[in-house]
């Protein structure tokens, strides 16, 4: 027995492999939509340098700085850059830029890497939901004290 198929002439024993190769393509095509695609946003706002008995360059207590966050995630994966802007005193160590070296974002925990030029790190950790995020932070590193403070962000339109 025999047919036709886009004016080609088959066989009955193809039709099983014919099944099998639509099926495998079908397959593949329903997995590559169901990959998830990177998502870019951009975040601004401010962190804050604590006090206290670890803090360990007193002339930055409460130092204020403008940062944004370009955040971009794939699956938990969270990728991006960073900039600092002077708020009530300058940047730490004058590092205006950096790259999110490593970062994650699981639920609404975030957790980043940046790393400076002068290649100092600094870990943020906390919580993003919908359109703002807190948390905390830590700096190490370069030719700078270590820092520890508080970050806020909103996401921008």
């Amino acid at each position: 027995m025999s047919g036709k198929l886009f004016g080609m002439k088959l066989h009955a024993r193809s039709a099983p492999l014919l099944a099998l190769a639509l099926a495998t393509l079908l397959l593949a095509s329903v997995a590559r939509a169901a990959e998830p695609t990177p998502t870019t946003s951009q975040w601004a706002g401010t962190t804050k340098a604590r006090c206290g008995t670890l803090t360990t360059d007193h002339s930055r207590c409460s130092a204020v700085q403008n940062i944004t966050l370009t955040l971009t995630q794939d699956g938990s994966k969270v990728s991006g850059s960073y900039t600092c802007a002077y708020g009530n005193q300058n940047c730490r160590g004058m590092q205006e830029a950096g790259t999110i070296a490593e970062g994650s974002l699981k639920g609404d925990q975030l957790a980043i890497v940046v790393v400076t030029p002068d290649r100092s790190t600094c870990r943020f950790s906390g919580l993003l939901k919908h359109d703002s995020g807190k948390g905390s932070y830590y700096c190490k590193g370069g030719s700078q004290l270590d820092e520890r403070g508080s970050w806020r962000i909103h996401r921008k339109e």
